[in-house]
């Protein structure tokens, strides 16, 4: 679900997810598919939580390793499968931004609800709002926030103007994390259901 998302968003042409902002501004400057890109930063969300938990590499982590490869893979095919959906005409691109980003959200919710296999990314977030005491859905909304920042300074070091991000990474930032938060009791709602 999240990669569906993730690809809706981008191939919608007006920016990328913010979780995906720095991988795709990477894959754009190296030519390295955005999936490979996403695993990289998503090695780098590990150790980032293993410092806010205060932890060492524990097993913990180690499971997100796994998870994180089938995630980067399904993102270069989810990638492939929408590239050619016809969204011409911006209604539709931002129709296919706000759809991408619900997908993406209800995924998120899902991972943190089921604990079965969260994404580092997902993780992270997860921790710094155990440490800080503030709600997930908060949390992941400052952190999209923020990627998107190095997202645009990675650009304009590296490339002199912003590169993949537009005004669908802005409304996505807005949106994934009040997605998480709404799709939260659906999610409980449907683990619980699937229990029975």
């Amino acid at each position: 679900m999240c990669a569906f998302g993730i690809a809706l968003v981008t191939n919608a042409r007006l920016g990328t997810t913010p979780i995906t902002s720095v991988p795709y501004v990477l894959s754009l400057l190296s030519g390295l598919s955005l999936g490979m890109l996403t695993l990289l930063v998503n090695i780098v969300f590990i150790a980032l939580q293993m410092l806010v938990m205060r932890e060492g590499l524990s097993r913990k982590y180690l499971v997100q390793m796994p998870v994180v490869m089938v995630f980067s893979v399904f993102i270069d095919i989810a990638m492939a499968l929408t590239k050619f959906l016809p969204l011409d005409g911006y209604s539709l691109q931002m129709a296919a931004v706000v759809v991408g980003s619900a997908i993406l959200g209800l995924g998120i919710a899902f991972e943190i609800v089921c604990q079965v296999g969260i994404l580092p990314g997902e993780g992270l977030v997860v921790a710094i709002a155990y440490r800080t005491r503030l709600a997930v859905g908060n949390v992941k909304t400052l952190f999209d926030c923020g990627h998107v920042v190095v997202a645009v300074v990675l650009s304009l070091i590296f490339a002199g103007t912003v590169l993949g991000l537009r005004e669908g990474t802005v409304v996505s930032a807005l949106l994934v994390g009040n997605f998480v938060r709404l799709s939260g009791p659906l999610a409980q709602k449907a683990t619980r259901l699937w229990a029975e």
